[in-house]
């Protein structure tokens, strides 16, 4: 630390706060900096020169700055750095790279001319391990496609601004139909190539409000929130069939995908995601019936407008 060494106590205080991934600052109540720790200079890209004697605003943008002043203002002094509220909060580095910080702010007994300290934590890594988790409870990782949890998430609100608005949504199942053959006969790597490309094949064709997801391991779902005819969700189904026409190449073997499709309805087939599941499941299974690579409503009577 720079500008602080007067005894061994603040000699053995800057060697801590130099080897811990936190930074610290010190400035002056015109918010210009008096003092930094390397660990500040080493997340910011910053050399001593180029930050001591600056206003403190270096270390943000206007917009985090303007957060950064109003808590300033109402810093407070505390003894005990621990118990001092802290904050979430951008901070841009020398090349205006946006680093996540966790921040505090104190300062001291209060003279005229007291001083701020500035304590900040990079956040970066605990930010990206909460998103790689939200990723692994909500995302397909072979097909990267919504999971079932997401699915029912998605659902649930839909049918929630569904019912608040007088509006309709439909509930599509799609079951692969043979896809157990292709397993068996070319091995499950080949499978799981022809699962990847079916979830591409379904995301091309749905709408950019639609939701697919894929919930077993040969099943998905799409939700289609906001349809207004019927028809939405029969034409949805016909592009499915249509993408069936080309095969997907596994190996050296051209395979026709088949799917047998079932459709349900909000309200008429029911008034919550699991209900409505069932009936889509329900028709998907008549469509295999029928003789599989079809769909089928849960109720061939809907009168959506």
């Amino acid at each position: 630390m720079n500008n602080i060494s007067e005894n061994g106590t603040n000699i053995f205080l800057e060697q801590v706060l130099d080897s811990v991934k936190i930074g610290v600052v010190a400035f002056d109540s015109d918010h210009y900096i008096s003092m930094v720790n390397a660990g500040l200079l080493n997340m910011f890209g910053y050399s001593q020169e180029e930050v001591l004697k600056h206003p403190v605003n270096i270390l943000f943008d206007t917009n985090n700055y303007k957060t950064i002043h109003k808590l300033i203002d109402n810093a407070e002094y505390s003894k005990n750095v621990l118990s001092t509220p802290k904050y979430e909060i951008n901070a841009s580095k020398y090349d205006n790279t946006i680093i996540p910080m966790e921040i505090s702010i104190t300062k001291n007994d209060g003279n005229q001319n007291h001083m701020y300290i500035l304590i900040m934590r990079d956040i970066s890594e605990f930010k990206q391990t909460v998103d790689d988790l939200k990723y692994l409870a909500y995302y397909d990782q072979l097909t990267k496609i919504p999971n079932r949890t997401l699915f029912m998430d998605r659902s649930a609100t839909a049918i929630r601004q569904s019912r608040r608005d007088n509006e309709h949504l439909a509930i599509v199942y799609i079951d692969l139909d043979e896809f157990k053959i292709i397993n068996d006969r070319l091995g499950h790597e080949y499978g799981d190539i022809f699962l990847k490309e079916l979830s591409l094949r379904f995301q091309k064709c749905i709408r950019e409000s639609d939701t697919v997801s894929r919930v077993g391991g040969d099943e998905f779902t799409i939700l289609m929130p906001k349809i207004s005819h019927i028809n939405d969700a029969s034409s949805l189904a016909e592009r499915i069939l249509e993408s069936n026409k080309k095969p997907v190449k596994l190996n050296t073997d051209d395979i026709y995908p088949k799917t047998s499709v079932g459709i349900s309805i909000f309200p008429e087939d029911g008034d919550n995601i699991e209900i409505l599941l069932k009936c889509a499941d329900i028709a998907m299974y008549r469509a295999k019936e029928r003789g599989k690579n079809q769909y089928v409503f849960y109720n061939s009577n809907h009168k959506v407008k």
